[in-house]
């Protein structure tokens, strides 16, 4: 049985978390709730929990402060937002999971699967590069969590250049850097801000700022920054082109 705190402002929120959990995460038992992230913090000195569902917003403290005030993590944390703030869909490529209100029943499920394989980890070390990679730019939604074999990796947007596909998989080209991520690049084109990356091809979308150049053609190509030409589809060159504000 899996130990669980519940940490949400809302009570109503927990009060439905925690039904969920009993209905459909019977190993899951909810043994505390608070909607004060400071009276969560005191319980936790002298309390071992499993996992902690965790809100994101919160007046008082946010889920990242409550986080970062505390030296030992030896829990695991499922992320709870009715929010898109802080580009909580990144959190969908690594480590334990999030979950946005109203709680989906397969997302609970599948949140609850995964701690019973990660409980017992190490948790502080992947914390901890989350909070420090977010504070280094000031900007919660400029980067992208990654998975890789230890937990995840966090990929500062302003140096990813473009992404290519093949089949469920996509290369993404982060400076000198080739990553590859076991993601479909439709699954990266959710995630991705449409003001700052366009899907070119089926199987390339790119960072609009890192386009050096636009080639005439059936559908075009374009160069990169890093002189890499990638082909325009006849379906996105439109698209493209309203983009960067070009008329042919």
């Amino acid at each position: 049985m899996l130990r669980a705190l519940i940490l949400d402002d809302e009570p109503a929120g927990a009060t439905i978390l925690k039904y969920d959990l009993e209905q459909y995460c019977p190993d899951i038992e909810v043994i505390a709730e608070f909607k004060s992230p400071i009276e969560a913090l005191k319980y936790l000195t002298t309390n071992r929990v499993d996992v902690v569902f965790l809100d994101v917003t919160m007046p008082v403290m946010s889920g990242f402060e409550f986080l970062s005030c505390q030296k030992n993590i030896d829990y695991q944390v499922v992320f709870v937002t009715a929010h898109q703030e802080y580009a909580i869909n990144a959190f969908d490529f690594y480590a334990v999971d999030y979950i946005v209100k109203p709680v989906s029943k397969d997302k609970l499920i599948r949140a609850a699967e995964r701690l019973r394989t990660r409980v017992g980890s190490k948790t502080e070390s992947r914390i901890d590069v989350l909070l420090e990679s977010m504070k280094k730019e000031g900007d919660k939604a400029n980067h992208l969590a990654i998975p890789t074999m230890e937990g995840f990796e966090m990929v500062n947007l302003n140096e990813l250049l473009y992404l290519t596909a093949s089949g469920n998989y996509t290369t993404l080209k982060v400076g000198k850097k080739d990553k590859l991520v076991s993601k479909t690049i439709g699954d990266f084109e959710k995630i991705l801000d449409p003001s700052r990356f366009v899907r070119i091809h089926n199987s390339v979308l790119v960072q609009i700022k890192e386009i050096k150049k636009y080639i005439k053609g059936d559908g075009g190509q374009v160069e990169m920054s890093d002189g890499q030409v990638h082909s325009v589809s006849r379906a996105n060159k439109p698209k493209l082109l309203s983009i960067i504000k070009v008329d042919f």
